[in-house]
């Protein structure tokens, strides 16, 4: 956990290169670069809560900063199969610990467990396929 002046920011560690934690403001992101974070996702879509701010507000911060913003907005529970294949591109192409963000952080987890998900069964298929023509 870090702290944002009184307000803790809760970041949790899912793998050496991801990290989730819940909405961020536009003022958490220099706090974002200064702990090595060099991409954000952000999954909440606009308009959720009045105190939240909108996605291409954050995304333009964000790059002035010199980090790399993706918008991937998903529903509570409703984490569909190309928002999952969006998510798990943008942790391919991009290098670098990535923070990805919602509401509490549980659509970013729950993309981020289906991504890797995908990536280890395709890495599993193509590693069968090498045995096979070894």
């Amino acid at each position: 956990m870090t702290i944002r002046g009184d307000i803790a920011l809760n970041i949790t560690k899912l793998s050496d290169d991801v990290s989730i934690s819940p909405q961020l403001q536009i003022e958490d992101l220099v706090r974002v670069k200064d702990l090595g974070f060099q991409t954000i996702i952000i999954n909440r879509p606009d308009g959720e809560a009045p105190d939240q701010p909108g996605h291409d507000q954050v995304v333009d911060a964000a790059k002035a900063l010199g980090l790399s913003a993706y918008y991937i907005p998903v529903s509570p529970g409703a984490e569909d199969q190309s928002s999952v294949d969006a998510f798990a591109s943008v942790l391919a192409s991009n290098a670098g610990p990535t923070l990805a963000f919602c509401r509490s952080g549980m659509r970013s987890q729950q993309l981020w467990k289906r991504a890797s998900g995908q990536q280890s069964m395709a890495a599993s298929v193509l590693g069968r396929l090498k045995g096979m023509l070894g």
